[in-house]
């Protein structure tokens, strides 16, 4: 019994640490609506090798928690031409 709740404690931090780290990596602190589309469009810019526009701003949100996010409608200048 002692060892399962050993167990159970060490898979639990486990988790707990995993869910605290979350997706820091991917997250960018975003001042404004226009501040997250030139970072969407440097990063399509970055992985794509070539120029982006954005044709609608689906939604633009600030969360209470500090989280910003930004959802988008692009297309390719290439295509457009």
């Amino acid at each position: 019994m002692r060892y399962k709740k050993i167990v159970l404690s060490i898979i639990a931090s486990v988790l707990g640490l995993g869910l605290l780290s979350g997706c820091g990596g991917y997250s960018h602190d975003f001042n404004s609506s226009e501040e997250a589309q030139k970072y969407v469009l440097a990063k399509l810019k970055d992985k794509y090798n070539e120029e982006f526009t954005i044709k609608e701003v689906k939604k633009y949100k600030e969360e209470k928690i500090g989280l910003n996010w930004i959802s988008v409608e692009v297309s390719s200048i290439t295509n457009i031409k």
